[in-house]
């Protein structure tokens, strides 16, 4: 008797779309790997950032950005076979800079919806929102400072407008350093905290 041969269980989209109404949920879907930003999920969401803003479609009224799993997104995946071939590091960076442009340029409010981690391009991509809420045990932080690499995401100016430089400061000179949400909404980087979960 042979085995039966069972087809490979599709990998499920590293995005998913939602449509609620007007609103539009966009969840960061790797909740394996907490979210980490490969290049297929950049490339998605630079896709579908591009088709919500288009002033020619139907643009939702608001957009909530979050992750699966209980995770908004740990950062960049410097686990990816191919992190450091030269030119797909040149995709991923232009698909950042891409997405980070159209969250600042979007004609309508965008809103990150955070739990557990907001590491390193996590924390950018939430900073690059025009609204934060997050869970009260979230944890913020920018651990690429620990290996000698620079946040490219814009956290430097995004932490100074929003908290001023000392809370800056803090979380750029300290490697390693995770605040808390309380804390940051307490020093105002933050709109507002809400219950885990």
């Amino acid at each position: 008797m042979t085995p039966q041969r069972t087809a490979p269980e599709e990998e499920p989209s590293p995005l998913l779309v939602e449509r609620h109404g007007r609103v539009a949920t966009l969840t960061l879907n790797r909740p394996h790997r907490r979210n980490a930003m490969s290049t297929a999920m950049l490339g998605l969401l630079d896709h579908e950032l591009g088709k919500l803003t288009d002033r020619g479609g139907e643009a939702p009224g608001a957009l909530v950005l979050t992750g699966a799993g209980g995770t908004f997104s740990s950062g960049a995946d410097t686990r990816e076979p191919d992190w450091r071939d030269l030119s797909r590091r040149a995709v991923r960076r232009a698909h950042f800079r891409t997405v980070f442009a159209m969250l600042h340029e979007a004609p309508f409010p965008v809103v990150a919806a955070v739990e557990g981690y907001a590491l390193g391009g996590g924390l950018e991509l939430a900073l690059a929102c025009d609204l934060v809420v997050a869970g009260e045990g979230a944890l913020f932080g920018l651990p690429e400072l620990g290996v000698g690499a620079v946040p490219g995401g814009g956290a430097v100016h995004s932490l100074v407008r929003r908290a001023g430089r000392g809370v800056a400061a803090r979380m750029l000179l300290i490697p390693g350093e995770r605040v808390r949400a309380d804390e940051l909404a307490r020093l105002g980087a933050l709109e507002r905290t809400v219950p885990d979960g």
